[in-house]
Protein backbone atom coordinates (compact mmCIF):
# COMPACT_ATOMS: atom_id res chain seq x y z
CA UNK A 1 0.00 0.00 0.00
CA UNK A 2 2.80 2.40 0.86
CA UNK A 3 4.41 1.69 -2.50
CA UNK A 4 1.10 2.40 -4.29
CA UNK A 5 0.66 5.67 -2.41
CA UNK A 6 4.18 6.73 -3.38
CA UNK A 7 3.52 5.90 -7.05
CA UNK A 8 0.22 7.85 -7.03
CA UNK A 9 1.92 10.77 -5.28
CA UNK A 10 4.77 10.78 -7.78
CA UNK A 11 2.35 10.64 -10.75
CA UNK A 12 0.40 13.52 -9.26
CA UNK A 13 3.59 15.56 -8.95
CA UNK A 14 4.53 14.72 -12.54
CA UNK A 15 1.26 15.52 -14.23
CA UNK A 16 -0.63 17.99 -12.07
CA UNK A 17 1.95 20.50 -10.80
CA UNK A 18 1.54 23.73 -12.75
CA UNK A 19 4.19 26.30 -13.70
CA UNK A 20 4.14 29.64 -11.93
CA UNK A 21 2.67 31.59 -14.83
CA UNK A 22 -0.32 29.21 -14.90
CA UNK A 23 -0.96 29.62 -11.18
CA UNK A 24 -0.62 33.38 -11.69
CA UNK A 25 -3.37 33.16 -14.35
CA UNK A 26 -5.56 31.20 -11.91
CA UNK A 27 -5.25 34.06 -9.42
CA UNK A 28 -6.34 36.57 -12.06
CA UNK A 29 -9.27 34.50 -13.37
CA UNK A 30 -10.60 31.05 -12.51
CA UNK A 31 -11.44 30.25 -16.12
CA UNK A 32 -14.31 28.27 -17.58
CA UNK A 33 -15.40 24.67 -17.77
CA UNK A 34 -13.69 22.42 -20.32
CA UNK A 35 -16.65 22.51 -22.71
CA UNK A 36 -16.96 26.30 -22.52
CA UNK A 37 -13.25 26.75 -23.20
CA UNK A 38 -13.46 24.50 -26.27
CA UNK A 39 -16.54 26.31 -27.58
CA UNK A 40 -14.80 29.63 -27.00
CA UNK A 41 -11.79 28.51 -29.03
CA UNK A 42 -14.14 27.50 -31.85
CA UNK A 43 -15.81 30.90 -31.73
CA UNK A 44 -12.75 33.15 -31.53
CA UNK A 45 -10.30 31.10 -33.61
CA UNK A 46 -11.67 28.20 -35.65
CA UNK A 47 -14.63 30.07 -37.17
CA UNK A 48 -12.61 33.22 -38.05
CA UNK A 49 -9.83 30.97 -39.37
CA UNK A 50 -12.22 29.08 -41.62
CA UNK A 51 -13.93 32.24 -42.80
CA UNK A 52 -10.70 34.06 -43.62
CA UNK A 53 -9.20 31.06 -45.40
CA UNK A 54 -12.36 30.48 -47.37
CA UNK A 55 -12.32 34.08 -48.57
CA UNK A 56 -8.65 33.71 -49.51
CA UNK A 57 -9.50 30.45 -51.25
CA UNK A 58 -12.21 32.09 -53.33
CA UNK A 59 -9.88 34.90 -54.37
CA UNK A 60 -7.24 32.33 -55.25
CA UNK A 61 -9.72 30.43 -57.40
CA UNK A 62 -10.59 33.60 -59.29
CA UNK A 63 -6.90 34.16 -59.96
CA UNK A 64 -6.11 30.57 -60.89
CA UNK A 65 -9.05 29.31 -62.94
CA UNK A 66 -10.46 30.58 -66.23
CA UNK A 67 -14.09 31.58 -66.56
CA UNK A 68 -16.49 34.27 -65.38
CA UNK A 69 -17.51 35.09 -61.83
CA UNK A 70 -20.77 33.18 -62.20
CA UNK A 71 -18.80 30.03 -63.04
CA UNK A 72 -17.02 30.16 -59.72
CA UNK A 73 -20.27 30.36 -57.78
CA UNK A 74 -21.67 27.44 -59.78
CA UNK A 75 -18.50 25.46 -59.11
CA UNK A 76 -19.01 25.87 -55.36
CA UNK A 77 -22.79 25.77 -55.28
CA UNK A 78 -24.56 24.80 -52.08
CA UNK A 79 -24.79 22.14 -50.61
CA UNK A 80 -21.25 21.00 -51.47
CA UNK A 81 -19.76 24.49 -51.22
CA UNK A 82 -17.42 23.80 -48.31
CA UNK A 83 -16.04 20.37 -49.18
CA UNK A 84 -15.73 21.17 -52.88
CA UNK A 85 -13.65 24.21 -51.99
CA UNK A 86 -11.08 22.27 -50.03
CA UNK A 87 -10.89 19.60 -52.72
CA UNK A 88 -9.34 22.13 -55.10
CA UNK A 89 -7.19 23.79 -52.46
CA UNK A 90 -4.16 21.68 -53.32
CA UNK A 91 -4.38 22.72 -56.97
CA UNK A 92 -4.21 26.31 -55.77
CA UNK A 93 -0.98 25.59 -53.89
CA UNK A 94 0.66 25.25 -57.31
CA UNK A 95 -0.17 28.92 -57.90
CA UNK A 96 2.20 31.12 -55.83
CA UNK A 97 -0.22 34.04 -55.51
CA UNK A 98 -3.11 31.83 -54.40
CA UNK A 99 -0.94 30.06 -51.83
CA UNK A 100 0.37 33.42 -50.62
CA UNK A 101 -3.20 34.65 -50.00
CA UNK A 102 -4.09 31.43 -48.20
CA UNK A 103 -1.07 31.78 -45.89
CA UNK A 104 -1.73 35.48 -45.27
CA UNK A 105 -5.24 34.70 -44.00
CA UNK A 106 -3.78 33.18 -40.81
CA UNK A 107 -2.24 36.52 -39.82
CA UNK A 108 -5.64 38.14 -39.41
CA UNK A 109 -6.48 35.85 -36.47
CA UNK A 110 -3.63 37.35 -34.41
CA UNK A 111 -5.44 40.52 -33.21
CA UNK A 112 -8.64 38.54 -32.57
CA UNK A 113 -6.92 36.07 -30.23
CA UNK A 114 -4.83 38.74 -28.51
CA UNK A 115 -7.75 41.07 -27.81
CA UNK A 116 -9.94 38.24 -26.57
CA UNK A 117 -7.33 36.67 -24.30
CA UNK A 118 -6.35 39.99 -22.75
CA UNK A 119 -9.78 41.61 -22.34
CA UNK A 120 -12.19 38.70 -21.89
CA UNK A 121 -9.90 36.10 -20.28
CA UNK A 122 -7.73 38.55 -18.32
CA UNK A 123 -4.56 36.63 -19.24
CA UNK A 124 -1.36 38.53 -18.58
CA UNK A 125 1.31 39.20 -21.19
CA UNK A 126 3.59 36.84 -19.24
CA UNK A 127 0.99 34.05 -19.23
CA UNK A 128 0.62 34.39 -23.01
CA UNK A 129 4.40 34.13 -23.42
CA UNK A 130 4.62 37.60 -24.96
CA UNK A 131 7.21 38.99 -22.59
CA UNK A 132 9.74 40.94 -24.67
CA UNK A 133 12.73 40.00 -22.53
CA UNK A 134 15.21 38.22 -24.80
CA UNK A 135 12.60 38.22 -27.57
CA UNK A 136 15.07 38.36 -30.46
CA UNK A 137 17.28 35.71 -28.89
CA UNK A 138 14.28 33.42 -28.56
CA UNK A 139 13.24 34.04 -32.18
CA UNK A 140 16.73 33.39 -33.55
CA UNK A 141 17.24 30.25 -31.44
CA UNK A 142 13.79 28.94 -32.29
CA UNK A 143 14.23 29.52 -36.01
CA UNK A 144 17.65 27.89 -36.04
CA UNK A 145 16.24 24.87 -34.19
CA UNK A 146 13.42 24.48 -36.71
CA UNK A 147 15.78 24.79 -39.68
CA UNK A 148 18.14 22.22 -38.15
CA UNK A 149 15.49 19.56 -37.55
CA UNK A 150 13.75 19.89 -40.94
CA UNK A 151 17.07 19.94 -42.80
CA UNK A 152 18.28 16.90 -40.86
CA UNK A 153 15.05 15.07 -41.72
CA UNK A 154 15.46 15.85 -45.42
CA UNK A 155 19.11 14.75 -45.39
CA UNK A 156 18.06 11.46 -43.81
CA UNK A 157 15.59 10.98 -46.68
CA UNK A 158 18.41 11.65 -49.16
CA UNK A 159 20.61 9.11 -47.33
CA UNK A 160 17.76 6.59 -47.63
CA UNK A 161 17.53 7.04 -51.40
CA UNK A 162 15.68 10.29 -52.10
CA UNK A 163 17.08 12.55 -54.81
CA UNK A 164 17.60 16.29 -54.52
CA UNK A 165 17.86 18.87 -57.29
CA UNK A 166 18.18 22.64 -57.55
CA UNK A 167 15.31 24.51 -59.23
CA UNK A 168 16.54 27.34 -61.44
CA UNK A 169 13.20 29.13 -61.97
CA UNK A 170 12.50 30.08 -58.36
CA UNK A 171 11.26 33.61 -57.57
CA UNK A 172 13.43 35.04 -54.80
CA UNK A 173 10.85 37.77 -54.21
CA UNK A 174 8.18 35.18 -53.49
CA UNK A 175 10.54 33.28 -51.19
CA UNK A 176 11.19 36.52 -49.25
CA UNK A 177 7.44 37.16 -48.99
CA UNK A 178 6.80 33.61 -47.83
CA UNK A 179 9.51 34.00 -45.18
CA UNK A 180 7.55 36.86 -43.63
CA UNK A 181 4.16 35.21 -44.05
CA UNK A 182 5.26 31.97 -42.42
CA UNK A 183 6.53 33.96 -39.44
CA UNK A 184 3.03 35.42 -39.10
CA UNK A 185 1.36 32.04 -39.62
CA UNK A 186 3.59 30.32 -37.07
CA UNK A 187 2.95 33.05 -34.52
CA UNK A 188 -0.82 32.99 -35.09
CA UNK A 189 -1.12 29.24 -34.48
CA UNK A 190 1.21 29.20 -31.48
CA UNK A 191 -0.52 32.20 -29.97
CA UNK A 192 -3.89 30.47 -30.37
CA UNK A 193 -3.05 26.95 -29.17
CA UNK A 194 -0.13 27.35 -26.78
CA UNK A 195 -0.25 30.97 -25.62
CA UNK A 196 -4.03 31.21 -25.27
CA UNK A 197 -5.86 27.87 -25.31
CA UNK A 198 -3.48 25.71 -23.27
CA UNK A 199 -3.00 28.48 -20.70
CA UNK A 200 -6.74 29.16 -20.45
CA UNK A 201 -7.50 25.46 -20.00
CA UNK A 202 -4.85 25.04 -17.30
CA UNK A 203 -6.63 27.50 -15.02
CA UNK A 204 -9.21 24.81 -14.19
CA UNK A 205 -7.79 21.61 -15.72
CA UNK A 206 -4.61 19.73 -14.91
CA UNK A 207 -1.56 20.70 -16.92
CA UNK A 208 -1.43 17.26 -18.59
CA UNK A 209 -5.08 17.49 -19.69
CA UNK A 210 -4.55 21.05 -20.96
CA UNK A 211 -1.53 20.01 -23.04
CA UNK A 212 -3.31 16.99 -24.54
CA UNK A 213 -6.57 18.80 -25.39
CA UNK A 214 -4.81 21.81 -26.90
CA UNK A 215 -2.62 19.44 -28.96
CA UNK A 216 -5.66 17.52 -30.23
CA UNK A 217 -7.29 20.83 -31.18
CA UNK A 218 -4.10 21.83 -33.02
CA UNK A 219 -4.12 18.55 -34.95
CA UNK A 220 -7.82 19.00 -35.79
CA UNK A 221 -7.04 22.37 -37.39
CA UNK A 222 -4.78 20.62 -39.89
CA UNK A 223 -7.45 18.12 -40.90
CA UNK A 224 -8.69 20.87 -43.22
CA UNK A 225 -5.40 20.58 -45.11
CA UNK A 226 -6.55 17.19 -46.39
CA UNK A 227 -4.69 13.88 -46.85
CA UNK A 228 -4.38 13.43 -43.09
CA UNK A 229 -3.68 9.82 -42.14
CA UNK A 230 -3.81 8.38 -38.62
CA UNK A 231 -0.01 8.68 -38.40
CA UNK A 232 -0.12 12.28 -39.61
CA UNK A 233 -2.75 13.16 -37.01
CA UNK A 234 -0.64 11.47 -34.31
CA UNK A 235 2.45 13.40 -35.41
CA UNK A 236 0.55 16.68 -35.35
CA UNK A 237 -0.55 15.88 -31.81
CA UNK A 238 3.05 15.09 -30.84
CA UNK A 239 4.06 18.35 -32.51
CA UNK A 240 1.56 20.13 -30.24
CA UNK A 241 2.76 18.33 -27.09
CA UNK A 242 6.39 19.07 -27.95
CA UNK A 243 5.71 22.77 -28.50
CA UNK A 244 3.62 22.93 -25.31
CA UNK A 245 6.53 21.58 -23.27
CA UNK A 246 8.97 23.97 -24.98
CA UNK A 247 6.58 26.85 -24.27
CA UNK A 248 6.34 25.87 -20.59
CA UNK A 249 10.09 25.47 -20.21
CA UNK A 250 11.12 28.68 -21.94
CA UNK A 251 8.09 30.73 -20.90
CA UNK A 252 8.10 32.37 -24.32
CA UNK A 253 5.85 32.15 -27.35
CA UNK A 254 8.61 33.59 -29.54
CA UNK A 255 10.76 30.44 -29.57
CA UNK A 256 7.96 28.03 -30.56
CA UNK A 257 6.53 30.50 -33.09
CA UNK A 258 9.90 30.85 -34.82
CA UNK A 259 10.44 27.07 -34.75
CA UNK A 260 7.00 26.54 -36.27
CA UNK A 261 7.64 29.20 -38.93
CA UNK A 262 11.01 27.69 -39.85
CA UNK A 263 9.45 24.23 -40.14
CA UNK A 264 6.83 25.47 -42.61
CA UNK A 265 9.18 27.74 -44.54
CA UNK A 266 11.94 25.19 -45.09
CA UNK A 267 9.44 22.45 -45.98
CA UNK A 268 7.64 24.72 -48.44
CA UNK A 269 10.17 27.12 -49.93
CA UNK A 270 13.64 25.60 -49.54
CA UNK A 271 13.41 21.81 -49.38
CA UNK A 272 10.01 20.80 -50.73
CA UNK A 273 7.97 18.02 -49.20
CA UNK A 274 5.26 16.20 -51.12
CA UNK A 275 2.50 18.64 -50.17
CA UNK A 276 3.73 21.78 -51.91
CA UNK A 277 5.88 22.67 -54.87
CA UNK A 278 7.88 25.52 -56.41
CA UNK A 279 10.78 25.49 -53.96
CA UNK A 280 14.50 26.17 -54.13
CA UNK A 281 15.36 22.47 -53.87
CA UNK A 282 13.09 19.57 -54.75
CA UNK A 283 13.52 16.39 -52.72
CA UNK A 284 12.06 13.55 -54.80
CA UNK A 285 10.70 10.82 -52.52
CA UNK A 286 7.89 9.23 -54.55
CA UNK A 287 9.70 5.91 -54.84
CA UNK A 288 10.04 5.64 -51.06
CA UNK A 289 7.67 4.00 -48.59
CA UNK A 290 4.96 6.44 -47.45
CA UNK A 291 5.73 5.66 -43.83
CA UNK A 292 9.19 7.12 -44.44
CA UNK A 293 8.50 10.10 -46.72
CA UNK A 294 5.15 11.06 -45.17
CA UNK A 295 3.03 10.33 -48.23
CA UNK A 296 0.89 13.06 -49.77
CA UNK A 297 0.87 15.23 -46.63
CA UNK A 298 4.63 15.60 -46.37
CA UNK A 299 7.01 15.67 -43.42
CA UNK A 300 4.33 15.39 -40.75
CA UNK A 301 3.20 12.01 -42.12
CA UNK A 302 6.58 10.30 -41.65
CA UNK A 303 7.32 7.77 -38.93
CA UNK A 304 10.78 9.36 -38.69
CA UNK A 305 9.09 12.52 -37.43
CA UNK A 306 7.21 10.40 -34.89
CA UNK A 307 10.55 9.22 -33.49
CA UNK A 308 12.03 12.72 -33.45
CA UNK A 309 9.15 14.20 -31.46
CA UNK A 310 8.82 11.25 -29.06
CA UNK A 311 12.51 11.62 -28.17
CA UNK A 312 12.13 15.40 -27.94
CA UNK A 313 9.11 15.10 -25.63
CA UNK A 314 10.93 12.66 -23.33
CA UNK A 315 13.97 14.94 -23.12
CA UNK A 316 11.83 17.99 -22.37
CA UNK A 317 9.82 16.11 -19.77
CA UNK A 318 13.00 15.14 -17.93
CA UNK A 319 14.31 18.71 -18.14
CA UNK A 320 11.04 20.14 -16.85
CA UNK A 321 10.97 17.62 -14.05
CA UNK A 322 14.44 18.71 -12.93
CA UNK A 323 13.36 22.35 -13.31
CA UNK A 324 10.43 21.66 -10.97
CA UNK A 325 7.65 22.45 -13.45
CA UNK A 326 6.29 18.87 -13.37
Amino acid sequence: MDFCRKVVSRMKDYFFTKPSKITESEDRSKGRSLLKEILRLVRIYFLPWLGLHYIALYIGIMITFDGGLLAYFKLFAIPNVFMRAFEVMFDLFKNPIAYLLFTLASAFTIPIIYASSRRKDNLSVRALGLDRNHMWREIICGYFSGVTIVTAFMLVLVALGASIKLNSDVSWLLIAIYFILFLLQGFSEEQAFRGYFMTALARRQSLAVSIIISSVAFACLHVFSGAVSVLTFLNLMLFGVFFSLVFIRRGSIWFVSAFHAAWNFISTCILSDSLTGGTLFTVETKSMNHLINGGSYGNEGSILITGIFVVGILILFIMLRKQGEF
